[in-house]
């Protein structure tokens, strides 16, 4: 049985310690006897305030602890308090010594980053912190879109959640693709992201940034089966399609085109979770022309096929066509 602990501190993000844990204790469901031993693990005290009032139950002394297979590090506000803590810079040094991997969630990457274990490897952090962590460790690769990176051995994701995506990782490095998407569903994940998919969520950040294109956002959404070229696009929003390239890449960071493609998906994707229409008809209804069409670019975006996620995180199946 392989023990996972992830260290907290006073002012650590709850999330970054018990999302990745709970998806550890989660893949004991479907794995006996040969699954995880999870732990809290925290220097000098018993009881954590995190950063959000909410208190957790230190399980072991950090300073006490024993060589574990997998120690994670938890982000928070805190952490900036522990930098100049050079007893628990040295045990983190310690434990990377005997266990078998070593890694970080959240701004947890700047504890981890003051070992000096960082140097010369890529790393990811919150996307907030990202250029703080380059600045700090100018000999760190910080890639700021990804979700999580194990380079050399040395785990780092990106914020919060980002720590499951990690944690499912690593249960498929032990045990299987299949353990990891059980374990997703059953904690309601709709996929498991791969560590290269960027960390922000184009529709989330439409809401927040697309304010002078709300409008048309909104069309778009409600819309996708319309003509979505940019040339349409542009006509219904009375400006050239240069300008609305201008527009959408400096609101969202993308084309016209791809958001669209985005938002497609994501009808498809709720399409194949809800009903049982052949691969054909949820293509067409989600804007794309074709199923073949639609496989290409779910594939792209999801690292998996519509048939594939459809068995994994569906209600009903229809076996359909084989897309």
């Amino acid at each position: 049985m392989k023990t996972i602990a992830v260290l907290a501190y006073p002012g650590c993000q709850v999330l970054d310690v018990t999302g990745p844990l709970q998806a550890f204790a989660t893949a004991n469901q479907f794995l006996g006897s040969n699954g995880y031993e999870i732990t809290i693990t925290a220097p000098d005290t018993e009881v954590i305030k995190t950063n959000s009032g909410i208190s957790l139950q230190v399980d072991q002394n950090f300073n006490a602890l024993r060589p574990v297979d997998t120690l994670l590090i938890a982000g928070g506000s805190g952490v900036f308090d522990q930098l100049n803590n050079e007893l628990l810079v040295r045990r983190i040094q310690l434990q990377n010594d005997h266990c078998r991997r070593l890694g970080s969630v959240c701004t947890g990457a700047f504890l981890l980053a003051a070992t000096g274990l960082l140097e010369g490897l890529r790393a990811v952090t919150h996307w907030r912190y990202c250029k703080q962590l380059a600045t700090m460790h100018p000999k760190i690769q910080v890639e700021e879109n990804a979700l999580f990176i194990r380079d050399q051995g040395i785990y780092s994701s990106a914020g919060v959640t980002a720590g499951i995506d990690l944690a499912l990782s690593m249960i498929t490095e032990d045990h299987s693709h299949s353990v990891a998407m059980k374990v997703a569903q059953e904690l309601v994940m709709y996929v498991h992201r791969p560590g290269g998919q960027s960390q922000f969520s184009t529709l989330l950040q439409a809401q927040t940034n697309g304010s002078s294109l709300r409008g048309l956002l909104d069309y778009i959404q409600n819309h996708p089966t319309a003509d979505l070229t940019t040339e349409a696009l542009a006509e219904r929003q009375s400006v050239s399609p240069r300008h609305l390239s201008r527009l959408f890449k400096q609101k969202l960071g993308q084309s016209p085109a791809a958001f669209v493609e985005e938002v497609r998906l994501e009808q498809a994707r709720g399409k194949l979770e809800r009903s049982d229409i052949g691969f054909q008809q949820i293509a067409v209804q989600s804007g794309f022309s074709s199923a073949d069409q639609l496989r290409r670019a779910f594939t792209r975006k999801f690292g998996i096929s519509p048939r594939q996620y459809r068995e994994r995180f569906a209600n009903t199946v229809n076996p359909g066509a084989s897309v």
